[in-house]
């Protein structure tokens, strides 16, 4: 694991982008009482496709790279097809708090899937500290009295 610390430059975009997806989860949450969370995936997911093209072509970036194979664009049926899908149609049953909350677990399942399938090695205080980060969600989760 290579611990690279972000620049100082890079600490505001970093911000900026958490502030972006915690916006960006109140505006879904919202948008799900609205409209049905399967018909608002490929409206979220065209929308952002088409920010991307349009700044990949004001960037000069081409859209398509011969060097990348055609089917690589699959995963996106797991990520973010699958995974948005059923953050969409949970949004519409559980707080956005919630909501980001439980995202809080990917990095950790990220961790034990890479430690599982990949046979990466993950460090005893790694290890213990994503155990932390667990339980503590899990805290907030299940804490009395709350919604």
């Amino acid at each position: 694991m290579s611990s690279v610390a972000p620049t100082r430059s890079a600490v505001p975009l970093l911000i900026l982008a958490a502030a972006a997806w915690g916006l960006g989860t109140v505006i879904s949450k919202r948008a799900v009482s609205e409209i049905p969370p399967l018909t608002l995936l490929p409206i979220q997911l065209a929308a952002s496709v088409l920010v991307l093209a349009i700044l990949m072509r004001w960037r000069g970036v081409p859209l398509r790279d011969a060097s990348v194979p055609r089917g690589l664009g699959r995963l996106g049926l797991l990520n973010p097809g699958l995974a948005y899908a059923l953050s969409l149609i949970g949004l519409a049953h559980i707080t956005a708090s919630l909501s980001v909350l439980i995202w809080a677990l990917e990095p950790v399942l990220i961790l034990a899937l890479a430690a599982w399938l990949l046979g990466e090695r993950v460090s005893r205080g790694f290890a213990a500290l994503s155990v932390a980060a667990i339980a503590g969600v899990l805290l907030v989760i299940y804490a009395p009295g709350s919604t």
